[in-house]
């Protein structure tokens, strides 16, 4: 019972590794003409928490594509649509939320950024949540982000279906594996030439066993 367990345990490890792994992976293969784009969305709050100073959000706009969703919160916009320019006297707030992953998104990265004239400033809470920008020779996209903090749902759910599928791909090879080594009279279980004995001499399989071959 602890051995299988232990299977158990490392297939979700794989499936974790695999489903972190692909949520990194996404925003560096992202796209700008893949995005399914909406704007000017109204009726919205926040996307993320932010500070209980900033204003109500007056404008969303989403972005999503195959493994990402994207939205970003404004307010005050309108009055630098007004004036048509950047005045120095209006504070723009901005937050956006990313989420990563497949099937479900999984891991998550928020930015909060203040605006006044051409000074932009990050409101820091940390790499955990803001994540990291991904672009080195070039001003990396606001959706080209490594994201640190966890989605439980979807992150657990990927992790099921991840780790599920090691274990089918695993068996897979396995039974073949199996197969190929009866077919040329071999020990199944550890590749051993038996030399036709009813009990492999090198690990204690047996031709008994149901299932063996004749």
């Amino acid at each position: 019972m602890r051995r299988a367990w232990k299977r158990v345990g490392i297939y979700l490890l794989i499936g974790l590794i695999v489903n972190v792994a692909i949520a990194w992976m996404i925003p560096t293969v992202l796209r700008g003409n893949w995005f399914n784009a909406k704007y000017d969305i109204e009726g919205q709050s926040w996307p993320v928490s932010v500070p209980a100073d900033w204003p109500p959000a007056e404008y969303w706009s989403s972005m999503s594509a195959v493994g990402y969703d994207g939205v970003t919160a404004m307010a005050n916009l309108d009055d630098l649509a007004r004036t048509r320019r950047l005045d120095p006297s209006v504070v723009l707030y901005v937050a956006t939320r990313h989420a990563y992953g497949l099937p479900f998104h999984a891991m998550t990265a928020r930015q909060l950024q203040t605006q006044q004239g051409r000074s932009i400033r990050e409101v820091d809470e940390g790499p955990f949540y803001r994540g990291f920008a991904v672009g080195l020779l070039h001003y990396p996209a606001p959706y080209r982000r490594i994201a640190l903090f966890p989605l439980w749902p979807g992150c657990i759910a990927n992790t099921l279906i991840y780790g599920l599928l090691a274990w089918l791909v695993v068996s897979a090879a396995r039974r073949w594996r199996m197969a190929r080594r009866r077919k040329s009279r071999l020990c199944p279980t550890c590749g051993y030439d038996y030399a036709n004995l009813d009990v492999c001499p090198e690990c204690g399989w047996s031709s008994q066993q149901p299932g063996s071959p004749a």
